[in-house]
């Protein structure tokens, strides 16, 4: 008879972390309107961080920034950028400065197509 094969549990990674880990940080995130850059900057948005989420389609972070900020009560602020396009990247920047006076974390999570 064969022994039963060990099965990995689930957890929860980020149950690891204090509850307000990233209180008071702002995440810079492009990309951050799907895949795993939204699920990151949900982590850390659940965990305190206000959030920018960046990409090229506008309405797609809209609609995100609303999702994620209803679901941690946390501010998202969706920002259109190309990342080939320096220009918009400064503009990004300086958004995010003028509203949270700060960026902590960066991700850069876009894909070229």
């Amino acid at each position: 008879m064969a022994p039963e094969p060990y099965v990995v549990p689930i957890v929860d990674s980020t149950a690891i972390f204090k509850d307000d880990i990233f209180k008071g940080k702002v995440l810079f995130c492009t990309g951050g309107g799907s895949g795993i850059c939204r699920g990151m900057t949900e982590a850390m948005m659940r965990h305190g961080a206000n959030a920018v989420i960046l990409g090229r389609k506008f309405d797609r972070l809209t609609q995100t920034a609303k999702e994620l900020s209803q679901a941690t009560g946390r501010e998202c602020l969706p920002v259109q950028v190309d990342v080939r396009e320096p220009a918009t990247l400064k503009e990004a920047v300086a958004k995010t400065i003028a509203k949270f006076g700060r960026i902590d974390y960066v991700i850069c999570g876009t894909r070229h197509p």
